[in-house]
């Protein structure tokens, strides 16, 4: 009986002291932004940021959290400095997703490599004055293959081909996204994973145009979707940033494509869940 008592007392110390490392695999939401961020993130759920060709012009809604502070530096420093750049800010609370009990950095992992899905998603087209669809196709390529045959895959096709596979950390995929607006590039995605985050990282690999305006070069544009799991809460950091033509007739094309752009983006990470 007391070697019982005794084991049952030692158990509990057991899962006293295993409790905070498994508490550590998650943030306080409240410690990740300003004060002011997080009253507006817990009241609307979303703040966005917009600056193009703004002297001295910087991003302000970083997260305080490893891979989210990286995105400050991952512009290349021997290209052309970005002139413009759109973030977006938001904070969802698990319970209020369809399944909440999917809400972990390796589910989200899976999710930011599931290029196919992102197939037929809709997006607030200005231009249009509606809703219409943002990416015409979308799958993963073999880089070693032309983008245009190489298709790993597709949607309607073998299901299974998107690499989702264990951790995302350290890979390098690439996705051929199929823009209404933009058109048709590869993208190279690399991604790093924490226990408690996920970055993933894209950049164009070929030219894309606004209207008859080469808007952007290849590298020139990169795109950042950063995942923090907050305990009750879900957090997203996601950035568009861009070296582009001074040309003010860029100004409102810009800025209204790539916000209602990383929107639809994020509705279709979180509806995965």
């Amino acid at each position: 009986m007391k070697k019982k008592v005794l084991f049952i007392r030692l158990a509990g110390m057991l899962l006293l002291l295993l409790q905070p490392m498994v508490q550590s695999h998650a943030f306080n939401a409240r410690d990740l932004f300003s004060a002011a961020d997080y009253e507006k993130l817990l009241k609307d759920g979303k703040i966005e940021r917009i600056a193009f060709m703004e002297d001295g012009m910087e991003m302000g809604l970083t997260p305080n959290t490893p891979l989210a502070k990286k995105v400050l530096s991952a512009w290349p420093k021997d290209l052309d400095t970005p002139n413009f750049f759109v973030e977006e800010l938001y904070l969802a609370k698990k319970d209020d997703f369809a399944r909440p009990g999917l809400a972990t950095i390796d589910f989200a992992g899976k999710i930011l490599r599931s290029f196919s899905t992102l197939q037929g998603i809709q997006y607030y087209s200005h231009r249009r004055g509606k809703m219409a669809t943002l990416y015409e196709e979308a799958y993963t390529v073999d880089p070693e293959k032309d983008p245009v045959t190489g298709r790993v895959a597709k949607v309607g096709e073998t299901k299974g081909h998107d690499d989702t596979a264990g951790s995302a950390d350290g890979k390098v995929l690439y996705a051929l996204l199929d823009d209404s607006s933009l058109g048709r590039t590869v993208y190279r995605v690399e991604y790093v994973e924490r226990p408690d985050e996920i970055w993933a990282n894209f950049v164009n690999e070929s030219a894309l145009k606004l209207g008859p305006i080469k808007a952007f070069a290849p590298g020139k544009l990169r795109m950042n979707f950063v995942v923090i799991d907050c305990g009750e809460y879900v957090a997203a950091y996601l950035t568009t940033q861009a070296a582009v033509p001074p040309l003010a007739i860029l100004e409102k094309k810009i800025k209204e494509s790539f916000s209602t752009r990383l929107d639809a983006v994020y509705k279709w990470f979180v509806e995965r869940f």
